[in-house]
């Protein structure tokens, strides 16, 4: 066969159940019996080029760079945990220095001037 080639074949009987002198099924006792065949091909195997060494290097930048974006995400992330693991626990529970940075109070707003944080 082909490659991409499908092959389907379906058969159906059914009828009433009729012995003579001992059963006449007419409009009381059928039969039915029911085939399906299916017939699939593999797809021809696919050649692909092998990446230079310079498109290789370009990817592992890029992959690298999306790492950093959800490193920094993360990092955020547990910032934001840490502020409020200080807020339960008091500031002696405060996270390892080495885990995230901690989190600078904040500052309230007057008279609708924002101050740098």
């Amino acid at each position: 066969m082909a490659a991409g080639f499908s092959k389907s074949v379906n058969l159906t009987l059914g009828g009433p159940i009729y012995i003579p002198k001992l059963i006449n099924g007419k409009n009381k006792l059928f039969w039915f019996f029911s085939y399906e065949g299916i017939h699939d091909a593999f797809p021809e195997p696919q050649t692909q080029t092998v990446a230079t060494a310079a498109e290789r290097r370009e990817l592992l930048e890029r992959h690298r760079e999306q790492v950093r974006k959800h490193v920094a995400e993360l990092q955020a992330c547990l910032l934001v945990l840490d502020g409020k693991i200080a807020g339960y626990a008091g500031s002696a529970k405060r996270m390892k220095d080495d885990d995230a940075r901690p989190i600078r109070a904040r500052n309230p707003v007057r008279s609708g001037h924002a101050r740098p944080l």
